[in-house]
């Protein structure tokens, strides 16, 4: 990743990063899957298959607008109970335990318990990311991600054949 921050240390170092010995017991898929979560990234479907879209900040290419609408928009508002997440425990590797893989930072509000009624938790193993700094910003994307929970589906005509899975539009 080119994109450089600084930690609260004064260290700057990349916003996500992935490093790991792989094993050839691990299994593809979840190779690909600790690639993706260091990167905050997302599969995505595309003409030559599925492919994998690290995250990042893009512009907005298109904007959607009534007349290119083909037929009624799908929306949902709320993060699905199946998704809600409000404590969230880690497991990454430590430079400073010779890379073992050990128990990270954590993250529990007690404002989001308070509002779901009850601790949704979940571990996230991101041991393909070292460091605490970086567990810490991939914590809160995940969190932040998972109760954003708002999707939209649209239907749209030839006009917006230009859009390929990862665009930023603006509706």
């Amino acid at each position: 990743d080119e994109v450089a921050v600084m930690t609260k240390a004064g260290v700057v170092e990349p916003q996500f990063i992935c490093s790991a010995i792989i094993e050839t017991s691990v299994s593809a898929i979840d190779v690909l899957r600790q690639f993706m979560l260091c990167n905050r990234g997302r599969f995505i479907s595309t003409p030559a298959g599925l492919s994998m879209m690290a995250w990042r900040w893009k512009d907005p290419i298109f904007t959607i607008y009534d007349g290119i609408l083909g037929g009624a928009l799908e929306y949902q508002s709320d993060t699905a109970r199946k998704d809600l997440v409000n404590v969230v425990r880690t497991r990454i590797i430590d430079p400073g335990s010779n890379y073992q893989v050990v128990d990270g930072p954590s993250f529990e509000s007690d404002e989001m318990i308070a509002a779901d009624g009850q601790r949704y938790e979940t571990t996230l193993d991101i041991s393909f990311s070292p460091g605490g700094s970086r567990a810490q910003r991939l914590t809160k994307a995940f969190v932040e991600d998972a109760r954003r929970g708002r999707s939209l589906r649209v239907p749209l005509d030839v006009e917006a054949m230009c859009l390929e899975p990862g665009d930023t539009v603006i509706v």
